[in-house]
């Protein structure tokens, strides 16, 4: 999996391509973890090319949720595919977790 940051003013993009399993959950973890406890309080994630999920992928996007809102962040999760969004639906996450279709809603409701 390749994970890409951008940072824009006080905005975070994350955008991940390739597939989100046991392996690249900690990477993510590590490349997440740091930015949230540094201060970053405003993050996309733009799945857009993210082609599946496991359930370690599934943890550390709740674990940097929980993080996120201790430190009275927001967190938006963008682009989801059908399949990763059923994922999300079977496991309850959808009622967890942030989400909007597209990158510009994401952006309206980071700003909001």
């Amino acid at each position: 999996m390749e994970i890409k940051i951008e940072k824009k003013d006080d905005l975070t993009i994350i955008s991940l391509v390739g597939r989100l399993d046991t392996i690249s959950a900690e990477e993510l973890k590590s490349e997440i973890v740091p930015l949230i406890k540094n201060g970053d309080k405003k993050i996309i994630f733009d799945f857009v090319n993210l082609d599946y999920i496991s359930s370690a992928g599934l943890r550390i996007l709740l674990v940097a949720t929980k993080m996120m809102k201790e430190k009275e962040g927001l967190l938006i999760l963008c682009n989801i595919n059908d399949f990763i969004n059923e994922i999300f639906e079977i496991s309850g996450f959808n009622q967890i977790l942030s989400i909007t279709n597209t990158f510009e809603e994401a952006l309206v409701n980071i700003k909001s």
